[in-house]
């Protein structure tokens, strides 16, 4: 096969798993040489099924094919190649949507049973094919209202309720925050140490007839670490002051 049809194998490689939301999320974070790889690797797998194709149905002797041949001045031997070459990129388009199609299904199906929206579920499912699992806690935390503690590349930490979150690309995913405490990780220990407390904010807000928020934006590309928070154990402790280095645990 010459270079000019080995890029059609390879073109197919490219569409399928750019095109495909269940490989999508893996290779965009690829460095380039990766990327190419990969779609070659894809590439090859289609031109394997489409060569078998060809010969199956003797594509090589269509007239289209010949005709084709003729334009190009290729001798009619390169016939079945040729036919194989263009037919590994119909192929990759048509497998990509098949396979989208039937993921949607799946996630309409478990959005039914699980109430939520199929494209926030198809977002989810990225998420963790992905391996973006401080989306995933910051998602399951929204879904089941839940406190999260969130510690940021500034140092600053906070437990709060998630309000929402877009999960998009992996640079492009924010979440808005509903702080009820604040404070810092000790940058030598990493211990917690919660320093503000929200609440009498919350309640006065909220007696005043306001709706009690006080929403904070974050990048999740900003977000160091997410981990579940339960402010039952943490309330336990006497001394508040002593709740910081042990909140660990919580």
């Amino acid at each position: 096969m010459g270079l000019g049809l080995a890029l059609f194998p390879a073109l197919g490689g490219y569409l399928f798993l750019l095109a495909c939301s269940l490989t999508r999320p893996r290779v965009q974070p690829l460095p380039g040489y990766h990327l190419v790889f990969a779609c070659a690797l894809a590439g090859v797998f289609f031109y394997a099924v489409s060569f078998l194709v060809a010969v199956g149905f003797d594509l090589g002797n269509a007239r289209v094919v010949k005709a084709a041949l003729a334009h190009a001045t290729l001798g009619e031997q390169y016939g079945t190649v040729v036919s194989a070459a263009v037919l590994s990129v119909i192929l990759a388009a048509v497998v990509a949507v098949l396979v989208d199609g039937c993921a949607l299904v799946v996630e309409r199906c478990a959005s039914i049973m699980s109430g939520r929206v199929p494209r926030e579920m198809a977002n989810l499912r990225a998420a963790e094919r992905a391996g973006r699992l401080r989306e995933v806690l910051l998602h399951n935390a929204m879904s089941e209202r839940g406190l999260v503690e969130v510690s940021l590349e500034t140092g600053k930490s906070y437990v709060a309720f998630v309000q929402k979150i877009i999960i998009g690309q992996p640079q492009s995913a924010d979440v808005l925050l509903v702080p009820v405490l604040s404070g810092y990780r000790h940058p030598e220990t990493l211990s917690l140490h919660l320093t503000t407390n929200y609440f009498p904010i919350i309640e006065w807000q909220q007696a005043q007839g306001m709706t009690g928020d006080l929403p904070v934006g974050v990048p999740v590309s900003a977000i160091v670490s997410v981990r579940p928070f339960d402010l039952e154990v943490w309330s336990t402790f006497p001394d508040p002051s002593l709740a910081g280095p042990r909140a660990d645990t919580a």
